[in-house]
């Protein structure tokens, strides 16, 4: 029976079980097959001269751009990294006999010269790239030529597909980016989604001349991001990046995402600015918006007063207006997805006190809708899980994915969550820590704790309560504690917690009945995966360490451990 003759329907769901090698090798049988698999294939590209075979990248290109190829059709997604060769063994022979098929004379096959040439190709390649929808461009100033900017920008522009831009500029060391040329944006128009990324303080006279054209020229803008010093904040004050309000100007699309790190948001204009039609927010500032002209307390009541519900919002930085933002979280119903990041006061009881007010009001508002619950301080205390947080996370019977901080907790109330599990549950613990209320046991607490089964559970390590003042001094200052022994403790301590969190959930053994909520994947902060199993010797759920594995129907696996937080 010709495998080919099958339904479309069905076909495709059968390559849905075959991994990319194996799409390439059906994609090399025949005509027919091509046809079939190149839009599955060839639909996301990327392209990286630093790393690599220049050869097969060049034939690659010249592939796309033959008049007869079916893989630019297919390209709806297109990522440049690096426009520079780094090494001279990448210009091999067969790279300098491709070229002179097409140069004919004496050109000098230098690294330099090839770059050039298969540059070109790139340009040539652009314009075959009719259906491209979206494009993710990294340039590195202080690598990358600044002479392919404008060129690459023009051909991309001109695509009529085009409606997602991402682009970041990336430098490796700490440069003026009012001395380097960035990549040109006013040609772009017609956008519905533009992602900008810089590692450095975006200057002011970019903002108004390449930013802000290709926002007013894109009326149905509707996601739009700005990460300004998007890879170093500590220390770092803005001085020249435009606010939001010069930004969006007088267009003032109608945004449902919008995305800002260290971009200043001060209050005049700002109800003129925000739009009624805002689903996801995600703001990032220094902590207390130290160094920043943003208006916190102004955000919060404009959200109040246009009448906004989130669906989605993370927050960092805005400590110096929690009750204001809790008013406004009050203030109605539904948010799906809530993520506060870097908590830290000045004062333990004035910390403390807002993370009553979280755990006992904020989260039980929105219990019913809460699919996504990320809460990390930077210190110990309410805010991290404890009695508290146990009393209200069980009420959130959607949450599927919950990432909080763990610190030392009652060990009374420990000892009771655990004993309760083995008599009840027949939950069995066999790498507990010393004493119950340890750090290192609060993955087990919460496991013990489920009311609903998760996804993912993220577990991070908090500082000390004592490193606060300290910490809040070089704040102020605009230092950072480098090479202090504390601060060598304090990394240790975190990295032995993470280790031992592990050691405690792989020891961690239940029946199928008692594990039904357990999270398919644990990871301990930015430690190694565990993965849920119930296929062992006496098929009694429990972790692993390694590639994915089976897990209880209703339980998912992500399949290649990777996150999207």
């Amino acid at each position: 029976f010709p495998i080919i003759s099958l339904p479309l329907e069905i076909f495709s769901a059968i390559l849905d079980y075959l991994s990319l090698q194996d799409l390439l090798s059906l994609y090399a049988v025949s005509k027919s097959f091509q046809r079939l698999i190149t839009p599955r294939v060839f639909s996301h590209i990327s392209f990286n001269l630093s790393e690599g075979d220049v050869y097969s990248k060049l034939l690659f290109l010249k592939s796309i751009s033959t008049s007869s190829s079916i893989i630019a059709p297919a390209v709806k997604t297109l990522r440049i990294d690096s426009l520079k060769i780094f090494q001279k063994d990448q210009v091999t022979d067969p790279v300098r006999e491709i070229i002179s098929q097409t140069h004919e004379g004496e050109i000098g096959l230098d690294k330099e010269a090839v770059q050039a040439i298969v540059l070109d190709h790139l340009m040539l390649c652009l314009t075959k790239l009719q259906n491209l929808e979206t494009v993710n461009w990294t340039y590195q100033p202080e690598r990358d030529s600044s002479s392919c900017l404008f060129p690459i920008t023009c051909r991309l522009s001109s695509l009529p597909k085009l409606k997602n831009v991402i682009i970041s500029v990336d430098s490796s060391c700490t440069i003026d980016f009012g001395k380097h040329q960035l990549p040109p944006l006013r040609c772009f128009e017609n956008l519905v989604s533009l992602t900008l990324s810089y590692s450095g303080d975006i200057p002011r006279a970019y903002c108004d001349r390449e930013i802000a054209p290709v926002i007013a020229a894109s009326p149905e803008l509707t996601r739009f991001s700005l990460n300004n010093f998007c890879y170093s904040m500590y220390g770092r004050e803005t001085k020249t990046c435009a606010s939001l309000q010069s930004l969006l100007g007088k267009s003032r699309p109608e945004l449902v995402q919008l995305k800002l790190a260290r971009v200043p948001l001060p209050t005049a204009g700002l109800t003129q600015t925000l739009s009624c039609k805002l689903q996801e927010l995600s703001v990032t500032t220094p902590t207390g918006s130290r160094d920043l002209d943003f208006s916190w307390a102004e955000l919060w009541l404009t959200l109040k007063e246009i009448r906004v519900e989130l669906s989605t919002l993370s927050v960092h930085g805005s400590e110096k207006a929690m009750d204001d933002m809790f008013a406004y979280l009050v203030s109605y119903t539904g948010l799906r997805k809530f993520v506060i990041l870097g908590i830290r006061m000045d004062r333990q009881d004035l910390e403390d006190s807002v993370g009553r007010r979280l755990w006992h009001q904020i989260v039980p508002h929105h219990k019913d809708s809460l699919t996504e619950l990320a809460v990390i301080p930077c210190y110990e205390g309410v805010w991290c899980y404890g009695p508290i947080a146990a009393e209200t996370i069980p009420q959130c019977l959607s949450l599927r994915s919950l990432t909080l901080s763990v610190c030392s907790v009652d060990s009374s109330w420990a000892d009771a969550k655990l004993s309760q599990a083995r008599e009840n549950d027949k939950v069995e613990f066999h790498s507990l820590e010393e004493p119950y209320g340890a750090p290192e046991n609060c993955g087990a607490l919460i496991l013990c704790d489920l009311t609903t089964p998760l996804s993912k559970l993220t577990l991070n390590p908090t500082g000390n309560a004592t490193d606060r003042e300290v910490d809040i001094g070089h704040l102020d200052r605009r230092t950072r504690p480098k090479g202090s022994p504390q601060l060598y403790q304090a990394l240790r301590r975190k990295e032995r917690i993470r280790s031992a969190i592990d050691e405690v959930l792989l020891g961690m053994q239940a029946s199928a009945a008692a594990s039904k909520n357990w999270p398919s994947v644990v990871q301990a902060s930015d430690s190694r995966l565990l993965k849920r199993r119930s296929k062992n010797d006496d098929n009694r759920p429990r972790y692993q360490i390694g590639p994915p594995v089976w897990v209880d129907s209703g339980c998912e696996s992500d399949g290649n451990g990777e996150s999207d937080e």
